[in-house]
């Protein structure tokens, strides 16, 4: 067993090191156990599970805070912008039109919804369809019809769809069905997310880290948007599944796991690149001798991985492509099918949602980049804790170290099979403050385990030699608890930010 820097490295048993084969969960428990020191062990089944079921626990338990909260605070209030709110009927207020699909089906348009419909959309699943939870209720409801509902992805509708039409509906509505299948897919895909979190802290940090880092990550500041009909916990529970299966070096399971996050949100497309640092920079840092056939072999392997990883983005654009731009005379076409890639995801996001470099930077936005502030805090923060440990394994993407070497329960924060995670947390950062609404930060990095470790390490450890964990653990505790509240009673609401 041969161990460069930090980063140990062990031949899977059986194959030779030069062959280039990595046994990543073996990697994975040694740093562990380098990092804590001689009195580390493996963590205990029991001690696993009674974990896993406290945080299983608290995840439920706020997401009933949250709901109880949600539906309190819309019965008081009143809706601010309801533009966009569910109509009574089949879509056809100013937002949505009638759709014929709904007609072929022969819904009544003049139909109301019975009592028990009635008290299931307007008073108990209200707070959760609000603003883009309206679309993926919609496209579930009657499928895509719009251009600028493509900023929506097909992944949640569908699942939403597939639900309704498996399990009985009891008399109900369908869409009374719809609407308890997504909020029921958010809220268990939340819990489960949850849960995943802690199992791959516990693979690439230690057992208290990831532990803490789970229970951050149950009472997020994102708040009802994790419970209410959008992508953010459904999304967070497949990269948090594929992450965990690329640890285990199962990649094709990690590919499948991270196309179907594509199908949900159009980011999981950058999961991708896990595999190009697994399959080639991995074995390159550690001195693998690979052969001419072995490297093309890994570099066929990492195409083939992230062709499927990109595949749910693809087929999206070329449905859209068929939709608007095939068949129809060359007057007619709108402006991106003439594109030389004609993307209308990049379109709408630019056209009808005012994303783009530095768009967002105008005066009537500061108070938008004051809710973010705390995320980017935190995010600015932990990435620059990380690159101080050791620049120059930064800029050299792992291939050169500094001779720093340190041992305790916090130190693995630093450790270099972080790397990937805070490349990705870098570049995510940068692309949310310069391309994006960026409140929307805030719940866009719930699905980035980086923001949740840093925090645990805030509050629990060391930082830069003075104990100040109960101080940082204070702030963060008190800004997740009160952000994640007082978003909620928004949002029921139908009020800003969204």
């Amino acid at each position: 067993m041969s161990f460069r820097g930090d980063h140990p490295l062990e031949p899977e048993p059986g194959i030779g090191a030069d062959e280039g084969r990595w046994n990543l969960r073996t990697m994975t428990h040694v740093a562990q156990q380098r990092s804590q020191g001689p009195k580390s062990r493996r963590f205990s089944t029991d001690s696993l599970g009674s974990n896993r079921n406290i945080i299983a626990g608290v995840a439920i338990l706020s997401r009933l805070v949250l709901w109880s909260i949600a539906v309190t605070s819309a019965h008081l209030g009143s809706a601010y912008d309801a533009s966009t709110a569910l109509p009574s009927g089949p879509w056809r207020d100013g937002t949505f039109s009638d759709p014929p699909a709904l007609q072929e089906r022969g819904q009544d348009s003049l139909s109301r919804p019975s009592y028990l419909d009635a008290t299931l959309q307007r008073k108990l699943l209200a707070p959760f369809v609000r603003w883009d939870a309206v679309y993926f209720l919609k496209i579930a409801e009657a499928g895509y019809t719009y251009e600028h509902e493509f900023a929506f992805f097909p992944g949640l509708p569908l699942l939403m769809r597939a639900l309704s039409a498996i399990l009985p509906s009891c008399g109900l509505e369908r869409r009374t069905i719809l609407m308890l299948m997504g909020v029921t897919i958010s809220n268990v895909a939340f819990v489960g997310a949850a849960v995943v979190l802690y199992r791959l802290g516990c693979r690439l940090l230690n057992e208290r880290l990831a532990f803490t880092a789970a229970i951050l990550f149950c009472v997020t500041p994102a708040g009802l948007f994790m419970s209410a009909i959008y992508t953010e916990s459904l999304f967070a529970l497949l990269s948090f599944i594929g992450m965990a299966l690329i640890v285990d070096r199962r990649y094709m399971l990690a590919a499948i796991a991270w196309a179907l996050a594509t199908a949900v949100r159009s980011n999981g497309i950058v999961y991708a690149g896990f595999f190009a640092w697994s399959l080639i920079i991995l074995p390159l840092q550690n001195g693998a001798k690979l052969s001419v056939a072995c490297s093309l072999g890994r570099v066929f392997q990492t195409l083939i991985l992230c062709t499927v990883v990109a595949a749910p983005f693809l087929g999206f654009q070329y449905y859209a492509y068929h939709l608007f731009c095939g068949g129809h005379p060359q007057q007619e076409l709108r402006p991106w099918c003439m594109n030389a890639v004609p993307s209308l995801y990049n379109f709408v996001q630019k056209e009808y949602w005012n994303n783009g470099f530095l768009r967002y930077y105008r005066p009537q936005q500061i108070p938008n980049f004051v809710l973010a502030a705390p995320i980017f805090t935190i995010s600015v923060a932990g990435i620059r804790e990380y690159v101080k440990h050791d620049p120059l394994r930064f800029v050299s993407i792992g291939f050169r170290r500094s001779t720093r070497n340190g041992n305790g329960t916090n130190w693995v924060i630093f450790s270099s099979h972080l790397l990937p995670y805070v490349y990705l947390w870098t570049f995510l950062t940068f692309y949310c403050a310069t391309m994006m609404h960026v409140q929307v930060v805030v719940r866009f990095f719930t699905s980035m385990p980086c923001v949740y470790w840093f925090a645990a390490y805030l509050v629990l450890g060391n930082v830069e030699g003075r104990r100040q964990g109960s101080q940082w653990g204070k702030a963060i505790l008190t800004y997740f608890v009160l952000y994640g509240m007082v978003t909620t009673v928004l949002f029921a609401n139908f009020l800003p930010p969204a």
